[in-house]
């Protein structure tokens, strides 16, 4: 089975009781990453914010945490 639909890895934030969406990572299934439910946050490059490590079907992804607050 081939699934079609894109894939995406959002982060949410809430403010004053609405959902602020943050796209992580978002394409076609067979260039992009999704995120399954084993995923790591952990700060990997030691510059004080956390970075996300997760596995996929072509390897480990490493989204790292540039610290800009850019949505």
């Amino acid at each position: 089975m081939l699934f079609r639909s894109p894939l995406g890895v959002y982060y949410y934030e809430i403010n004053r009781g609405t959902f602020e969406r943050t796209t992580i990572d978002y394409g076609p299934a067979s260039t992009n990453s999704g995120l399954g439910i084993y995923f790591w946050v952990e700060d990997v490059n030691g510059d004080g914010w956390k970075d996300i490590v997760a596995p996929g079907k072509q390897g480990l992804y490493l989204f790292l945490n540039r610290g800009t607050g850019a949505k």
